[in-house]
């Protein structure tokens, strides 16, 4: 019932625009997993008031909710843009997310459902709460800089604090005194809480690079940190009363923590991979003790332990990332082996817990800090690669970035079965009469070798695994001969796997990692360009696919990025993006036939069986170039709105869909006019058809399917058909010779 109430609400939200009744966007259908993120994870807070952790990517517009105890995901919230800071108010239990461009959106933390959205300054990065006068402080970084006040019960602005040409970056509240701290890119600001105004400014001449600012309540002192300075106020005066200077030949270059149990602020000198103490009584560094590994091992975002006298630092390594753990007093430093690419850390202030938010892995590991163990390990977003639709069932198939295969019911979205790779799911087809799938998935973020598995479609079981080359991302199935061509990223050769047998037969040999490739059914011949980096110019082979050997070679010019198969004239169209041309080979004679002139970056081709046709997509001008096979010359520009970049031709509808940035655009081959765009939950970049034509799924950047109504018109024939989208390139994909164009 979630699920389907999320999908409803997702498309009503969505504006169509259709000039032509029928093509809409009918559902969005999520993963099973439905806590689940599109982005790289960056940020992470945690709010005592809740126990739970809240996460979230740079360039996501999701923040996850990670229970404090059990470490189950417990919520998903959706933003309208990108996250760029998140903050929480444990007087009010609320959560604050500060996205990209001029807006604070404001969560319930009992519920974690948005309550509202707050207009602030542009670029909102930080955040910082006053429980006493129940007031939310918002850093606004860009010019004009200033501080957007909120009032903490009726999430409304109160104030905004103009700075001028100053940035700010940090903030910090000290509720007892009544004040908050500044710290901008021209010197510490003190702001009285009550009047919301300035009182004092400690300007500097020139720009500084600030780099936090924290409070030390056993002192009443507030530390500011730049590069080459730090700044210690006096809170109950407002006067400087120490600057402590670095070193000679180092800079602060960390941020600032406080560690409440010995009342000391850290810092790091990142260049000696060094963590600097500062004891807050003397206002003095009276430690510099070596963090890294291994400098210059690269030190991220660190946090102090609030129970003991301890420090974590996320440390990049070369081949893998650790938590770096400081004993300050002993001077003893571990390291534990927490991931690929740490970016994030958040310590719990009620239990002995420290989450570690992986950049790359694209998932959160939860440590026990008394041992350093293990808890738990928490996947934080997924991407849906590859959508296929089956030509025997109303069902879907989708791939993942993570490595499952879901089987989805194609009308309710319920998981029929679930397959775990532990690879990339790279590209999927489907074999001759439907009851066999084909799943090629690499190695990334894996220890797996790279395979194709083999499922019955049927009874959605895994029947076989075939080892093959290096990071297979295209399949190409020969119906008619029951095989199956897969290329790879980083092989040189294309291993060819028998239907009949369900083994590897042999490998076609090329002698360059390939770049685009097309099939044509009715020569039986497989075309493939070699990859523009390995050669000053490109070469397009024909290979045979009754003998699995290369029988012709055919020298193109550079820049060729996408081709595409005519098969009624027995021809390839190749685009040159770099040319501003479409090369027409004539697959007879095996040599260039014509060259045809087009302008704006010609990218994705697709070919309409029904009007001969080959589309084009211009993606410097936002249009896609009709091009009439029999005269070789472009016809028409169609205006799409924007960067087209994949082309999918619907032979159920005799529709062509093309992705322009988060939404697809529907054209209609017949009068060669748009007639409808249509926004998608991200940025489109595959398309699969159903069985009857009618719907077109549509994967994303993103753990969501989209399903797009496509109108029928009554001279259309349907058909089982399917393809999916790979850089830009449509790669077909079906189960019938005469169906694939």
């Amino acid at each position: 019932m979630r699920i389907l109430a999320f999908a409803a609400a997702v498309c009503s939200a969505l504006a169509v625009t259709s000039l032509c009744p029928g093509q809409e966007l009918e559902k969005v259908i999520p993963l099973p997993d439905t806590f689940l993120g599109g982005d790289c994870g960056e940020f992470a807070a945690y709010n005592p008031a809740n126990n739970q952790f809240y996460v979230a990517g740079s360039g996501d517009s999701v923040v996850i909710a990670i229970d404090g105890t059990t470490f189950a995901k417990v919520a998903t919230l959706h933003f309208p843009g990108c996250v760029l800071a998140i903050g929480c108010n444990p007087a009010t239990n609320k959560i604050y997310v500060a996205v990209d461009g001029e807006e604070v959106v404001i969560a319930d933390g009992r519920t974690n459902r948005i309550l509202t959205y707050v207009a602030v300054g542009y670029g909102p990065v930080a955040f910082a709460c006053d429980t006493l006068a129940d007031k939310v402080y918002c850093a606004n970084y860009d010019l004009p800089g200033s501080i957007t006040v909120i009032d903490g019960t009726n999430d409304r602005v109160m104030e905004t604090i103009d700075l001028g040409d100053a940035r700010p970056a940090a903030l910090c509240c000290v509720p007892s005194a009544g004040k908050a701290y500044c710290c901008t890119d021209m010197g510490p600001v003190v702001i009285d809480s009550g009047t919301d105004s300035i009182i004092a400014w400690t300007r500097t001449e020139e720009p500084i690079e600030p780099l936090g600012v924290v409070w030390s309540p056993v002192q009443n002192r507030v530390y500011f940190g730049a590069e080459e300075t730090l700044w210690v106020v006096d809170v109950a005066s407002d006067s400087v009363r120490a600057r402590i200077a670095p070193g000679e030949d180092w800079y602060f270059t960390g941020g600032l923590v406080y560690g409440a149990a010995l009342d000391q602020v850290y810092t790091m000198d990142d260049e000696r991979g060094n963590l600097l103490v500062i004891d807050c009584g003397s206002d003095s560094i009276i430690d510099d003790i070596p963090f890294a590994w291994e400098p210059p091992d690269d030190l991220g975002e660190f946090c102090a332990d609030p129970f003991v006298g301890r420090v974590y630092c996320a440390e990049w390594g070369e081949d893998s990332s650790y938590v770096a753990c400081c004993d300050v007093e002993p001077r003893e430093v571990t390291h534990i082996a927490a991931g690929l690419d740490l970016i994030a850390l958040a310590a719990s202030t009620r239990e002995r817990k420290l989450v570690c938010v992986d950049y790359c892995a694209r998932d959160a590991s939860v440590l026990n800090t008394d041992d350093g163990s293990l808890l738990a390990t928490v996947e934080l977003c997924n991407w849906t690669d590859v959508v296929v639709a089956s030509p025997n069932a109303d069902e879907i198939y989708v791939g993942c970035q993570r490595g499952e295969l879901f089987v989805l019911d194609a009308e309710t979205g319920r998981a029929l079965a679930r397959f775990d790779f532990n690879g990339q799911v790279e590209a999927l087809c489907a074999g001759a009469g439907g009851h066999r799938l084909y799943c090629a998935s690499g190695a990334w973020m894996s220890t797996a070798p790279d395979s194709v598995r083999v499922i019955d479609a049927d009874a959605d079981t895994l029947v076989a695994q075939l080892t093959v080359g290096q990071e297979p991302v295209q399949l190409y199935p020969d119906s008619l001969r029951r095989k199956i061509y897969c290329l790879s990223q980083s092989d040189t050769t294309i291993p060819v796997l028998c239907e009949s047998t369900g083994s590897i037969k042999n490998a076609v040999i090329l002698g360059f990692r390939p770049e685009a490739a097309c099939l044509d059914p009715a020569s039986g011949r497989l075309y493939v360009t070699s990859h523009v980096s390995d050669a000053p110019t490109q070469d397009l082979v024909a290979i045979d696919c009754g003998c699995d050997s290369v029988v012709a070679s055919i020298k193109l010019r550079d820049g060729h990025h996408a081709i595409c198969c005519n098969p009624s004239r027995k021809e390839v169209y190749a685009a040159n993006v770099a040319r501003d041309t479409v090369l027409v080979i004539d697959c007879i004679t095996d040599s260039i036939s014509a060259t045809i002139e087009v302008t704006g970056g010609p990218g994705g081709l697709c070919y309409d069986p029904v009007h001969d046709r080959v589309y084009c997509a211009l993606r410097l001008n936002g249009e896609v170039a009709d091009i009439d096979c029999a005269t070789r010359t472009v016809r028409s520009r169609i205006p799409v709105g924007g960067y087209a970049a994949g082309l999918w031709y619907n032979p159920g509808s005799g529709h062509l869909f093309a992705t322009v940035g988060s939404a697809v655009v529907v054209l209609d081959p017949s009068t060669d006019s748009l007639i409808a765009t249509i926004p998608v939950r991200g940025r489109p970049n595959g398309f699969a058809g159903s069985r009857s034509g009618e719907r077109v799924y549509v994967n994303c950047d993103n753990p969501f399917i989209s399903v797009i109504r496509d109108r029928l018109p009554s001279t259309a024939t349907t058909g089982i058909y399917g393809s999916t989208l790979f850089m830009g390139r449509v790669f077909l994909r079906g189960s019938d010779p005469a169906q694939l164009v």
